[in-house]
């Protein structure tokens, strides 16, 4: 089974995973041509917020794991981050500085690897019915396509570094477009390129209306943040000692805690946002005719990744 899993990790093919269709799955590929079904239009934003919501309690067991893992890499990485900025801070450059700008780097990296294992945890487990839905089987799921998806969102984001650099608005498109690479990964069981260019082929005609939803829902919930953060902040301040150390622990960890339960939520509202698309689309034709401009975007974003990187080492050390 393992082998097997491998395999699929690499050829994208169904063996080893559950073969239940993909939400609305037709036989007819699709390439942009509009949505298959007569009734194209989605459902109201109010609609959209509520059934995500219900996904998130539907699925909340498995969540809650999800959550528990992430807030503790994300503190993790927060402190262990903080260490070494507060080494570099004291070092005088030149070669001092070569260890600790390496164990950072090393930090955003493994980081990086464990988020992405969480987050295909979660929309793996969104995607799943609820009665199919255990942790073990996600987890299982998760780190067997990890090399998969940590290619995936590496693409998505050389990507769209590429297009904010080509004036900020080609970079707002890209990530709109690449919005649902991690459900059609799984879901549709594409790959690489053809994940990304799939993922802009559901988004197709609808980009403006997806842009508006994720608006929406990102003012809502920075909304909904900053409040619940207030009034934390205010229980904390009127329990613990005014400055001092455990006010100001918990006042780090307040932030976190909030923003983690947030992101869950953004992932879940994407996740049903792509069943929406599915339904009115069908199959998706990978073979987008502009995937040569989506590439040079992440060659782009790569070159000013690198030059940035170098043009901050030149002034360290």
């Amino acid at each position: 089974m393992q082998q097997d899993l491998e395999q699929n990790t690499v050829s994208g093919s169904s063996e080893g995973f559950d073969t239940t269709p993909a939400y609305g799955q037709q036989e007819t590929l699709v390439s942009g041509a509009g949505p298959v079904n007569e009734q194209t239009k989605l459902p109201s934003i109010g609609t959209h917020l509520k059934e995500a919501y219900a996904m998130v309690v539907d699925r909340a067991g498995v969540l809650s794991v999800a959550y528990i893992a992430l807030f503790i890499v994300n503190i993790l990485t927060l402190y262990i981050a903080a260490k070494v900025v507060f080494l570099l801070a004291f070092n005088s450059g030149g070669f001092e500085m070569i260890l600790p700008l390496m164990a950072l780097v090393g930090i955003g990296c493994v980081a990086y690897g464990v988020w992405t294992v969480i987050i295909v945890m979660i929309v793996d487990s969104l995607l799943t019915p609820h009665e199919n839905s255990t942790v073990g089987r996600h987890i299982y799921r998760a780190v067997a396509l990890f090399v998969p998806a940590l290619w995936i969102v590496i693409l998505v984001g050389l990507a769209t570094t590429g297009g904010f650099v080509l004036l900020v608005i080609p970079g707002i498109l890209l990530s709109l477009w690449f919005s649902l690479v991690i459900p059609v990964m799984i879901a549709d069981r594409y790959r690489g390129w053809d994940a990304l260019c799939a993922s802009r082929e559901l988004v197709r005609n609808y980009t403006g209306e997806v842009f508006i939803r994720y608006l929406v829902v990102g003012i809502l919930l920075a909304v909904i943040g900053g409040i619940a953060g207030l009034i934390l902040d205010l229980v904390v301040s009127a329990v613990l000692p005014s400055y001092g150390l455990m006010e100001l622990i918990v006042s780090q960890i307040i932030p976190i805690l909030i923003n983690t339960v947030l992101w869950i939520y953004i992932v879940a509202f994407g996740v049903r946002l792509y069943q929406y698309l599915k339904e009115r689309k069908g199959v998706v034709d990978p073979s987008n005719p502009k995937r040569g401009w989506y590439m040079a975007a992440a060659v782009l974003g790569l070159l000013v990744i690198l030059g940035y990187t170098a043009m901050i080492g030149s002034v360290l050390l």
